[in-house]
């Protein structure tokens, strides 16, 4: 199992990609703003699904700054 970041601003996709992560034995941390991203991250998490056309801070920085 491994704990994964999804960085996503749309309800139905973050709903689809939880669904298809937990069903496949992951953990989902699910968040919807790159600002909300940088908050999340810590060291325990494997992998980053990440939205690059965020509101706010868009994925591009997101992922610079994590």
């Amino acid at each position: 199992m491994h704990k994964i970041l999804v960085v996503e601003d749309d309800p139905t996709l973050q709903l689809v990609t939880q669904r298809a992560l937990v069903h496949l034995g992951h953990e989902c941390i699910m968040v919807g703003s790159g600002e909300a991203a940088v908050e999340a991250h810590d060291p325990t998490i494997s992998l980053i699904f990440m939205d690059v056309g965020l509101p706010g801070m868009d994925g591009t920085r997101a992922t610079l700054l994590i």
